[in-house]
């Protein structure tokens, strides 16, 4: 969790890093990227970018990359207490993968009122006709959402915390 933390951490200073060299406008270069590369240093149980198909032999524990699928993968040292969230359903797993990806907001052009969830159903037409885009931040987030039994961290808000507003 800690560790989790800190990588969003570090992505939240590359983001920022991009919105304060007037990059903000291509943001989405984050989508996919390796979020290891934005940290000073890895931590000690990163592994690398680990191509082969086989990652049985992989020692639990500690980090890899997947460039395959872009997402960074946590192998977890005890799957009993690790589950996925499916349909309201604990699923055990031993492994969390995250990825990257920028987030934005759309702000009515001539009204500035939000476009909230209850009218993300209007037309991308409409929407781009209407609405601008703006960027909120680039965040770490599980590819499946997950429960670690036991964990008092709430990931989400620790992310919400950490994005720029």
């Amino acid at each position: 969790m800690a560790v989790t933390a800190q990588i969003q951490a570090g992505v939240s200073l590359e983001s920022t890093l991009g919105i304060a060299s007037g990059s903000s406008h291509n943001m989405s270069r984050y989508d996919g990227a390796n979020p290891m590369d934005m940290l000073l240093s890895p931590p000690s149980n990163y592994l690398g970018v680990i191509y082969s198909e086989d990652k049985s032999s992989l020692p639990r524990r500690s980090w890899y990359f997947d460039p395959s699928n872009q997402e960074l993968v946590y192998l977890v040292n005890n799957s009993e207490r690790v589950y996925f969230l499916v349909d309201d359903e604990r699923v055990p797993t031993n492994e969390v993968r995250f990825q990257i990806a920028a987030h934005y907001r759309y702000v009515h052009r001539q009204t500035g009122v939000e476009l909230s969830d209850i009218d993300d159903q209007i037309e991308e037409d409409e929407r781009d006709a209407n609405y601008r885009r703006r960027f909120s931040g680039v965040l770490m987030q599980p590819v499946t959402p997950y429960l670690w039994a036991g964990s008092e961290v709430d990931l989400q808000e620790v992310a919400s915390a950490d994005q720029p507003g």
